[in-house]
Order: C-alpha cells, then sequence, then structure tokens
C-alpha cells in the first residue's frame, strides 16, 4: 500500500481529485487541471477514472472522511501556474492524512 500511499500524495500535489458529492465534482476539476496542462478529452476522462479509483480504495478502508476533506481542499486551492496545476500547502496536512489512513 505504500505506493499508492505515494500516488496519491503525487497526484493530490497535481491536482488531484474528486465528486465526493460537494463542489464541482470530478469532472469539472479535471477539465480546469487539463486545461491548464494542454489536455485532452482522452487525458480528461483518465483524470476522472483515476480520482474514482482512489475515491473507492479510500472508501475500502473507511476513510471516505478524509478523502472527502483533502478533495475538497484541493479542488478549492488549486490553479494554474505555468501550466501546473497545483495547490498551495494549505492542503498537505489533509493529503498526509488520507495517505495515513489507507496505508
Amino acid at each position: 500500500m505504500k505506493l499508492l500511499g505515494l500516488k496519491l500524495g503525487s497526484l493530490a500535489l497535481l491536482l488531484v481529485s474528486t465528486g465526493v458529492g460537494c463542489g464541482r465534482g470530478y469532472s469539472a476539476f479535471c477539465e480546469e487541471m487539463m486545461d491548464c496542462q494542454r489536455g485532452n478529452d482522452a487525458d480528461i476522462e483518465a483524470c476522472i477514472i483515476e480520482l474514482e479509483r482512489q475515491e473507492e480504495i479510500a472508501s475500502i478502508y473507511g476513510c471516505d472522511d478524509d478523502w472527502d476533506r483533502a478533495f475538497t481542499c484541493v479542488e478549492e486551492e488549486s490553479h494554474c501556474r505555468a501550466r501546473v496545476y497545483t495547490h498551495d500547502a494549505r492542503c498537505n496536512r489533509d493529503l498526509t492524512d488520507v495517505n495515513l489512513c489507507v496505508n
């Protein structure tokens, strides 16, 4: 599960992610991220699928609240800077909580 933790962390740092029933959801998030990174429709679809997969893994481990909190933060704090869709360090604690929960 350590690899998953690294993937969650790295994806979240690029975001990351996730239609958790609040905010704009995965689709809008991935569209904004791919607009920033000059992605295409296939990239948007891959982003959505990856976020749904990570959300499902978090759910399997009982980490739904941690996932929701982390994605909400990333969704709200992400912005485009030099073609990189990123967030400020404000979300790092929430992202760490998800990683610790699933590992």
